[in-house]
């Protein structure tokens, strides 16, 4: 056994027959220690079959699917020795020829178990190798401690309990100073090994996640209780020994509970893939077991009625016969069940998954139970949902623990209406790295409809980005009309207010000077006359404001024209193509966009030429403003000019951009969605 990782391939050839060969061996040792044990009176041996019956079980299961896994390796060899001492010590009580060689195998065989069962199994489980290199030496002292134990007990003198009578060991060295404290060094050792192996599941806790965790957890309180037991007996003992038979007796009994532990991991939380041996080592068990009872039933029942002779036995096999067949089946369906899960029905798998999806309230609690619905189908520890993205792939929904560092999972694609729309991830049991091809199939329908409800999700994940952006839309332009218009009010209260309450005045004044001072009543209308002019053109400043009166007049074209011509510094070009009727907001949105450009330019860019193009071309008009200045900084920051352009652009659904020109200066780029006019008008 090596502490490096060990590779293996499941349910090949070897394995089964390894495994075949291990069960067969434990059941036969089994059956010959129960029989001889019957006839012979002598079961004391009995009490150890609880624990190493199932231990030796189990390893062969697990040696069927992994044949060289150390767990199994070492389950198998502690059972078998421990058998091989039950069945000699058997043997021996029935006076067989090699009587002696069955006594002398009383002194080694079960002291050697202890070794393999409690110290190796607790190191390599659940994975087959050691918590880390460190603990080479723990493991390489333990192999080295069984065959040196079993060879120092096999030449000590003492006595071996055989049925009711002791008896000396027939192969005994003759006692030496060595022998007096040998077993006593060994027995410490032992106790040791069986401490630090505690030790070392307790540190797979800590870094174990997910099913393998919980599967360890279990190992730790047996073999913690079982080395607590192995102290109480040492203490006993050494300190009381005339309760030392009947405390034996129970301790005995406690080691069953590592095996009970190992197995429920083992079958419960998939720490190795064993299913289709335990699948089919259930079935078989069961059934014979089954039938062994119906033909004793029969019998039994012939007995009772005093019914004897040939015909019973026909009877019984004819009663065998009828029932094998369907109670196969059955038994068959409900350990599918119970080893696969969903996985050997389909249609169960797949319409649970739909009713899961009815059920769910929303899209992301779709998700949810798909994941989980998949995940007790498959039996596996980690299912996850991920939605496709631009970067690559996220989590939209998992089951389970995340697969350990280093682990391959299996991707199943999500397509909806020929759109590869996500995929669907599963972290397979122990080290398997693919599924089984009656997984995949099963995944592979699975993931039609997980398909659909990612989808599903990605919309209403959609619509709900679209609601909230145009909730936010929505804000601003109440925010912006507000502002608008207490901006206006605030112009024509503070601004155009006064001078018309001036203009009142003066006219009133003007009024009653007629017929009295006409020289003062004209020089009072001449000040009316300006003060009107004055608040006519604040009148047109707050409607330049609201909406340039120069479109209306000239158009965008016209407009940007009649800007440039005004404009000295510096020099403006403006181009444009034949335009079709606009929308009053696009068109407004062009020219402040094109006039901060130009402003710009003035202002910052020392540019000495800057052209404004225009053009309209598949429903968005594309608006250009290059200048020959400086260009941007290295380290720019839009300002408040900028942002206010991009907003501009954003709010008609189009967008604005400002770059260096491939020839220095430069070029800001607006593209507005042009909307029917007509309609925009309407």
């Amino acid at each position: 056994m090596s502490a490096a990782p060990v590779s293996v391939r499941a349910h090949d050839g070897s394995g089964r027959l390894v495994g075949a060969a291990g069960a067969a061996t434990t059941l036969t040792l089994t059956t010959l220690t129960v029989a001889w044990g019957i006839r012979t009176g002598a079961d004391d041996s009995l009490r150890l079959l609880p624990t190493v019956v199932p231990a030796g079980l189990l390893g062969s299961v697990v040696l069927a699917a992994r044949p060289r896994d150390p767990v199994g390796r070492c389950l198998l060899a502690g059972a078998l020795l421990v058998l091989l001492g039950t069945t000699a010590q058997q043997w021996a009580v029935l006076g067989l020829p090699g009587r002696d060689v069955a006594v002398w195998s009383q002194t080694w065989t079960y002291q050697s178990a202890l070794v393999p069962l409690f110290v190796l199994v607790p190191l390599y489980f659940p994975d087959g190798r050691l918590p880390s290199p460190r603990w080479r030496p723990v493991a390489r002292t333990a192999m080295v401690l069984a065959p040196v134990l079993g060879l120092v007990l096999s030449m000590s003198p003492g006595q071996v309990p055989i049925g009711d009578r002791w008896t000396p060991n027939p192969f005994a060295v003759p006692s030496t100073v060595a022998w007096a404290w040998s077993d006593d060094v060994l027995g410490v050792v032992w106790l040791v090994l069986v401490l630090l192996a505690a030790a070392s599941l307790v540190l797979r806790v800590r870094r174990s996640r997910g099913p393998e965790r919980a599967g360890v957890v279990l190992l730790v309180h047996a073999v913690v209780l079982t080395a607590l037991a192995f102290l109480v007996d040492a203490a006993v003992a050494a300190w009381w020994p005339g309760v030392y038979d009947d405390v034996f007796a129970v301790v005995q009994v406690v080691p069953v509970t590592i095996v009970a532990a190992a197995s429920v991991s083992v079958v419960r939380h998939r720490l190795f893939d064993v299913e289709r041996v335990l699948d089919r080592t259930l079935v078989w068990s069961l059934l014979t077991g089954f039938v062994l009872l119906l033909y004793v039933a029969v019998v039994g029942t012939a007995a009772a009625l005093s019914v004897d002779g040939p015909a019973v036995g026909f009877l019984a096999a004819a009663v065998v016969a009828v029932a094998i067949a369907p109670l196969r089946s059955r038994l068959q369906q409900r350990v599918d069940r119970l080893v696969y899960g969903d996985r050997a029905d389909p249609y169960r798998a797949l319409t649970l998954l739909g009713r899961r999806l009815e059920s769910a309230l929303t899209p992301a609690e779709a998700l949810g139970s798909v994941v989980t619905a998949i995940a007790d189908a498959l039996r596996v520890p980690f299912v996850a949902v991920e939605s496709r993205t631009a970067e690559g792939y996220e989590t939209s929904a998992a089951h389970g623990a995340p697969p350990p560092a280093g682990g391959t999972p299996t991707h199943v694609p999500l397509v909806h209406a020929g759109e590869l729309v996500g995929r669907l991830t599963i972290c397979g049991r122990g080290r398997r790295v693919e599924l089984a091809p009656g997984d995949r199939r099963l995944l592979e329908d699975l993931a039609r409809q997980v398909g659909v409800a990612l989808h599903a999700v990605r919309v209403a994940e959609q619509a709900r980005r679209l609601a909230d952006d145009l909730q936010r839309a929505r804000e601003r332009l109440v925010l912006a009309r507000e502002e608008e218009r207490r901006r206006i009010g605030r112009d024509l209260h503070d601004g155009l207010g006064p001078q018309l309450a001036g203009v009142t005045m003066t006219a009133e004044a003007a009024r009653d000077l007629i017929g009295v001072d006409d020289g003062r009543a004209v020089q009072l209308l001449d000040g009316l006359v300006e003060r009107s002019d004055t608040a006519v053109g604040e009148v047109r400043r707050i409607a330049h404001l609201l909406r340039p009166p120069a479109l209306d007049a000239l158009g965008l074209v016209g407009a940007l024209r009649s800007h440039a011509a005004a404009v000295h510094r510096p020099a403006v070009e403006v181009r444009a193509s034949d335009l079709p009727p606009l929308p009053a907001a696009v068109e407004a949105a062009a020219y402040r966009i094109a006039l901060e450009a130009v402003q710009n330019a003035a202002a910052h860019a020392g540019a000495s030429l800057c052209r404004v193009e225009v053009c309209c071309a598949d429903g968005v008009l594309r608006l250009t403003v290059s200048d020959d200045g400086r260009g941007l900084p290295t380290a720019h920051r839009p300002g408040v000019g900028l942002a206010s352009m991009a907003e501009r652009a954003t709010e008609l659904g189009g967008d604005c951009t400002v770059n260096r020109g491939p020839e220095g200066g430069t070029v800001l780029t607006a593209t507005l969605p042009v909307r029917a006019a007509d309609r925009s008008r309407d």
